[in-house]
């Protein structure tokens, strides 16, 4: 008899989710991501503004820490909203 793994639901299809969905993949646990928009958020709009040391050590795990750097919108300092 084979034991199948549950599919594992990830709401919400922004940085936590996407990689939450990846490290899944890597660990063979089937994952479905429920995101409400239909598109990806403007680069402008995104609330994903800084990733801390141990989330760029999972990264750096996950093997994609570079390509999540090139595309990375540099930030010097924190906007405040007006």
């Amino acid at each position: 008899m084979t034991t199948r793994m549950p599919t594992v639901a990830v709401v919400g299809g922004g940085p936590v989710g996407l990689t939450l969905a990846l490290v899944l993949a890597r660990l063979d646990v089937p994952s479905v991501v429920i995101e409400a928009r239909p598109h990806p958020t403007p680069r402008d709009e995104s609330r994903a503004i800084t990733w801390q040391p141990r989330g760029l050590e999972l990264l750096e795990w996950l093997g994609i820490r570079d390509v999540i750097a090139e595309s990375a919108v540099p930030r010097t300092r924190l906007r405040r909203p007006r």
